[in-house]
């Protein structure tokens, strides 16, 4: 994993941990394109002194875990919910 990979990594483990009260580690498998139903793939766009794309892929159960945990309910939650709760922890 090059530096900016793993940079990446460690930061999103610890927005995990801070915002979610999940805990993760980095899976040393890359998903590749064998992405299958039970997946989410969100996507963030941001532009100024820097432009880019953030792309992020997990499991559709990591989605709903998030959104219970940080909306405090885990009651009807929907698909719109939890891709809202991935672009969100995306963006922080």
């Amino acid at each position: 994993m090059d530096d900016v990979r793993q940079a990446l990594a460690q930061t999103f483990i610890e927005v995990l941990e801070r915002q979610a009260f999940m805990f993760a580690e980095p899976d040393p498998e890359p998903l590749g394109d064998s992405l299958t139903a039970d997946y989410l793939q969100v996507t963030i766009c941001f532009s100024g002194p820097v432009r880019g794309r953030l792309d992020l892929v997990a499991p559709k159960a990591l989605g709903h875990g998030l959104t219970a945990n940080i909306l405090g309910a885990s009651d009807q939650l929907t698909f719109d919910q939890a891709q809202d709760t991935l672009k969100e922890l995306l963006n922080v």
